[in-house]
């Protein structure tokens, strides 16, 4: 059994390639708005059919709530430059 800690820093170490995180606040939230953004970009694509004949997985409401928060987070990430 994995624990969360391990995982946790799996991902963080995945999408922040094991890059150390400075202890300034917006350092960190950059960090969390990147893994995030690239946690929903990988959801995308693995839910994504492989043919527009097939009906996606995720409810139109769903897919368009994962739209909003990607807006969201690029918006964030925009102001945090």
């Amino acid at each position: 059994m994995v624990s969360t800690c391990t995982v946790g820093l799996g991902l963080r170490q995945l999408y922040t390639g094991g890059r150390s995180v400075s202890a300034d606040p917006s350092a960190k939230e950059r960090e969390i708005l990147v893994v995030m953004r690239k946690v929903l970009a990988q959801i995308i694509k693995d839910t994504t059919p492989p043919s527009r004949a097939m009906k996606h997985p995720l409810s139109n409401q769903t897919i368009q709530d994962v739209r909003q928060c990607l807006g969201l987070i690029s918006a964030r990430e925009r102001e945090l430059v």
